[in-house]
């Protein structure tokens, strides 16, 4: 299956305010997850909370479909397709970014994921045709010398152990390749049941890992676990990850991406607020490159005749 040749809405000032209030709204949601997150890892281990909350929010999106009338894909490639998503996206990418947050901040998951957008861009460029322009790879510049003046800061404070900051970049890579096959093979079927699937898919894949892996009798069902799973499960796996199909379907891949640029600023704010984790000037400073290069990756360019 051939990608589209031009993503739907790219370009024309309406797409253009549809995708900045998405992406806004994106990066808040996901930026939230990673104090949500670790909430809940006081309450239970990683991979059971995974489980748990992908069980709970695939059972409410099936029950959605049947209420909206949706069905299943006809096409077998798309169901194998939203089983893919769900592994990468889901699975593994959440599995490692949650074993991670067990030893670095969240300020510090915020930032890995934050880099989705400079792999996403130039896989994007040879697998799915999507044109890289001067100005979009200035902007992956601008967006990458802001993450490293927050790097910068924090490697080698003690804060962070390598090995979970190890496990977060190997899970940015799958979630880079589930953005592209998602593009690729995806974003032509409904965004809702293709987002269904892989919530089914993912908690199905990580059950007995989970069980294999980690003690349940450990969990504690507490007030903490079941806000942190029931806001992880509505308004990340469900509205979240909604909006974030649609932004790929009117943006493409690449530039919907770089608003993960957002991520390491808002990340560190709520982990400030929230959390009490420290917020050097550095940090900060590293949020204006970043805001320029996501301007400049996603405004609109002027056409050509």
């Amino acid at each position: 299956m051939s990608a589209p040749t031009a993503p739907a809405g790219a370009g024309s000032p309406a797409g253009t305010r549809e995708l900045y209030l998405l992406g806004i709204s994106f990066c808040v949601l996901w930026s939230s997850a990673f104090i949500a997150a670790k909430f809940g890892l006081t309450a239970a281990p990683p991979l059971a909370q995974l489980t748990i909350r992908f069980l709970f929010a695939g059972a409410l999106l099936v029950g959605l479909m049947h209420l909206m009338g949706k069905r299943w894909p006809d096409n077998k490639a798309d169901v194998v397709t939203g089983i893919l998503l769900g592994v990468l996206n889901n699975s593994i990418y959440l599995g490692l970014f949650f074993y991670a947050m067990q030893t670095i901040t969240a300020g510090m998951a915020a930032l890995i994921a934050a880099l989705t957008p400079l792999a996403t861009v130039f896989f994007a460029q040879p697998i799915l045709g999507e044109r890289i322009t001067r100005r979009v790879l200035l902007g992956v510049a601008l967006g990458l010398a802001g993450t490293f003046i927050v790097l910068r800061e924090r490697l080698g404070s003690g804060i962070d152990d390598p090995t979970g900051v190890l496990l977060g970049f190997i899970g940015m890579l799958c979630l880079t390749a589930g953005t592209i096959l998602y593009r690729k093979r995806g974003s032509h079927a409904d965004p809702f049941v293709m987002n269904t699937i892989q919530t089914v898919a993912s908690g199905i894949a990580l059950l007995p890992v989970a069980l294999l892996l980690e003690d349940w009798g450990t969990i504690d069902f507490n007030a903490t676990f079941f806000l942190s799973v029931g806001y992880l499960s509505i308004m990340l796996s469900i509205v979240a990850l909604l909006i974030w199909f649609r932004m790929i379907q009117i943006a493409g891949a690449g530039k919907a991406s770089s608003f993960h640029f957002l991520n390491p600023g808002l990340g560190m704010l709520f982990g400030f607020a929230i959390l009490g984790e420290p917020v050097a000037l550095n940090d900060l400073v590293g949020l204006g490159p970043i805001v320029i290069g996501i301007v400049l990756v996603t405004w609109p360019g002027r056409k050509r005749r």
